[in-house]
Order: C-alpha cells, then structure tokens, then sequence
C-alpha cells in the first residue's frame, strides 16, 4: 500500500504532521516551515506522461502525489482545483504567447491580475474545504505591500468557512493596490490600514501563532 504523505518542520523539531494539519496550522511549532518528509518518485513514463497536459490537469497530479488519499479523494481534491480556475480569464490558465524569439508565460489571467493569484486561490479553496468537512470555521491573517492583500481578498471572498483580517502599511501601497483592497465589500473581511511599516505589523501576526 502507499505510503501516507507526511510533513515534517525546516527546524526539525518537528514531524509525521499530516498537509491537513500543515496548511491548517501554518508554522511548525518550533518556528520552521513545513516541507514534504520525502519527494515522491516519478517514473520516466510518468514524466512522458505530462508532456501537452493543461496547467489545470498537471495541478491535479502534482497536488495528489503530496496529499494522502486518506485526507481528500481524487474526486474532491479534482473538484476544489477546478473551482479554483473558474474565475481565471484565459481558459489556458497560464498561457505561453511567442514573441519573436522567446516564449512568453502570461500569469496575470487571475481575477487580480497578481502572479499571487495562482497560489492564493488554491490555498484558500483548500482551508475553506477542510475547516468545512470539519464543520468549522477559519480566520486567516494576511499582512501585505499590495499585491497580496488584493489576492488573497478577491480570492477568499465568497468561502463561506474561511474570514480574513487583513493589515497594510498606510502610504505603503499604491493607489491601485489600495483600491483592488478596500473596494470589495464582505461581511467576511476586515481590513486595517497601519501606521507602521510592514515589519512592524508582521511582528504583530507573528505572535497571533505563538
């Protein structure tokens, strides 16, 4: 039988942690990130096998070797990752445009036009996801320049289990990126304009996990 994927902390303080309790949680206890305890082995024809996949189809298989089937099934887990695109404004998802010589990969085809877009959304699907089977409720705490705040906002409204609290330095983000944050109206959200510097407010979510 395969081997249930386990993560362990960058510090090593830390280990046999499942990716429910790692995306869950965060930060390992010790202060490390979660990493994979082992990479998955990919056959040659595995690799082969990728070749002219979709983005879409190739984040399927990617997510599935590093969450256990005991955690989420293959049908679940396929139908969070297509949610996740169906706002996207290119049915490619992540396009690849010539230009004369080189190959272009566009990754501004998210609802925020932010590269963030990509990560974000599957992130929040999933937290929304699990903390629901769970019947519970998440909040997550986003500290931004910008360009994540706006993501992460766009991306998390409309998750019926997940709240966010989001903090931005005042004068510490452009016009636009200000706009694309406190223009979107959720019961959900709540967003703070600080005066201070983005480290300063960091050290402050850092210790919402201690």
């Amino acid at each position: 039988p395969e081997i249930p994927m386990k993560y362990i902390s960058t510090r090593g303080g830390v280990s046999g942690v499942s990716f429910l309790h790692a995306i869950l949680t965060g930060r390992a206890p010790d202060g490390g990130l979660y990493v994979p305890a082992t990479l998955p082995c990919i056959s040659k024809d595995e690799w082969r096998g990728m070749v002219g996949v979709n983005y879409e189809q190739l984040v399927k298989k990617v997510f599935r070797w590093f969450i256990s089937e005991d955690e989420i099934s293959t049908i679940e887990l396929d139908g969070v990752l297509t949610n996740c695109f169906a706002s996207f404004g290119h049915p490619d998802i992540i396009p690849i445009r010539p230009v004369g010589k080189y190959n272009i990969l566009e990754m501004w085809h998210g609802p925020t036009g932010a590269l963030k877009d990509l990560s974000i959304n599957i992130f929040t699907s999933l937290i929304d996801h699990f903390v629901g089977v769970q019947g519970q409720k998440a909040v997550g705490v986003v500290g931004t320049l910008g360009d994540t705040g706006a993501a992460a906002i766009y991306n998390s409204t409309g998750r019926e289990n997940l709240r966010l609290v989001v903090l931005f330095p005042q004068n510490g983000v452009s016009k636009l990126q200000r706009l694309s944050m406190t223009t979107v109206s959720s019961p959900f959200l709540s967003l703070y304009e600080c005066e201070c510097s983005s480290d300063e407010f960091d050290t402050t979510i850092e210790t919402v996990f201690e």
